[in-house]
């Protein structure tokens, strides 16, 4: 089973990582092993969220995946929650276009995918944190449906109109 995965690091500063064609059972050793492009973004929040969700459907079939944010500090700055800002916008985007997406830990996603490791298989963008974020959770996901298959199919089925919830 070959797997697509569109997973996303929201923020001031939003990085996105889109993997086509990953086999769930293996891990990268080289770059080239898997198909990958990723970047980062910044700017209005909304513009970020629609481009995303632009970018979402232009690679078609894939699971989403966005790093959850909760706010560990008590800070009053405004770019403080950017990331929920633009997960609301995102997902409400997903949500009237019947997508599905699954919200993953950013402390899971680090711990399990070392920056050495991605160092190692050459898919870490220097100056670029945001995009190796969300590389790391592209990652990620893919290791857990190589342990449990099932998960792929519940992030790509399709979503009525009729749920609230993903």
């Amino acid at each position: 089973m070959l797997i697509n995965v569109f997973a996303v690091d929201p923020g001031t500063t939003t990085g996105w990582c889109f993997v086509r064609g990953a086999d769930p059972d293996t891990t990268p050793h080289t770059e080239c092993d898997w198909d990958i492009a990723s970047g980062q973004m910044a700017g209005e929040e909304y513009q970020q969220a629609y481009d995303l969700w632009r970018l979402i459907k232009r690679v078609g079939d894939c699971a989403v995946i966005i790093e959850d944010f909760i706010p560990q500090q008590l800070n009053k700055e405004r770019w403080f929650l950017s990331p929920v800002r633009i997960t609301s916008q995102l997902t409400m985007l997903l949500w009237i276009d019947k997508r599905v997406w699954m919200l993953q830990a950013p402390s899971l996603a680090k711990s399990t995918i070392s920056d050495d490791y991605m160092r190692a298989i050459g898919l870490w963008s220097p100056g670029e944190p945001h995009a190796n974020d969300a590389v790391r959770h592209a990652l990620l996901f893919t290791r857990r449906v190589g342990r449990h298959h099932m998960l792929y199919g519940q992030a790509t089925r399709p979503r009525g109109l009729d749920t609230m919830s993903p």
